[in-house]
């Protein structure tokens, strides 16, 4: 199982992907992260919802639009933020 790091790139004037670099990178081996805009169609049929699948939690790196897009799969999976 692995950490889930959800980074929307254009989140924070572009900070988000480093941001995410230096999440996984304290996380280490089990952090994997996964680009994108959640939105609807992305997040519950799509590289998300695959990686939701079988993560043990998720880091959501963005803003409130970002944790609300991705929230169905999340509650799906039961997957903890």
């Amino acid at each position: 199982m692995s950490v889930v790091i959800l980074v929307n790139s254009r989140s924070g004037r572009g900070r988000g992907e480093a941001a995410a670099r230096a999440i996984a990178a304290a996380i280490g081996r089990s952090a994997r992260i996964v680009p994108g805009r959640p939105g609807t169609a992305e997040a519950e049929s799509g590289p998300i919802a695959e990686a939701l699948a079988d993560a043990a939690a998720c880091v959501v790196v963005g803003g409130d639009g970002t944790l609300h897009g991705v929230l169905p799969p999340l509650i799906a999976h039961g997957t903890p933020v």
